[in-house]
Formats: C-alpha cells, structure tokens, sequence
C-alpha cells in the first residue's frame, strides 16, 4: 500500500519546518554566544584591584 500523497506532502513539509526551526535557534544562539563573549571579562583577567573590591560570598550573605 502506497501512502496517501497528501499525507507525504504533510511529513515533508513537517520536516522541513521542523530543520529551518532547528537552524535558526542554532544561529540565535551563536549570535546570543557572540554579544556574551564581546561583553563579558572572565574573572582571570580582572585586575586585582577590581578582585579586591567584590566581596566575597560569604560577605555578600552576611549583611546585617
């Protein structure tokens, strides 16, 4: 038995919907990973005199 073509039509057009929705949240997400890594220092790169003025976690909690 041969499937219905309708029904063909419908699972391509599916799974063509399904990759571009796949692809394009992929390129989001590079795009998002891109303005993070342009804005963001990691802490190995601060210089001290910045480490010293963040508290510690254990300070940041105790504030009374």
């Amino acid at each position: 038995m041969k499937p219905d073509p309708k029904e063909k039509h419908k699972q391509h057009t599916f799974d063509a919907y399904c990759k571009r929705i796949l692809k394009n949240e992929s390129s989001d997400y590079q795009r998002r990973m891109s303005v993070l890594r342009e804005h963001e220092i990691p802490f190995s790169m601060l210089p001290q005199e910045t480490l010293a003025q963040l508290p510690a976690a254990g300070q940041a909690l105790c504030r009374n």
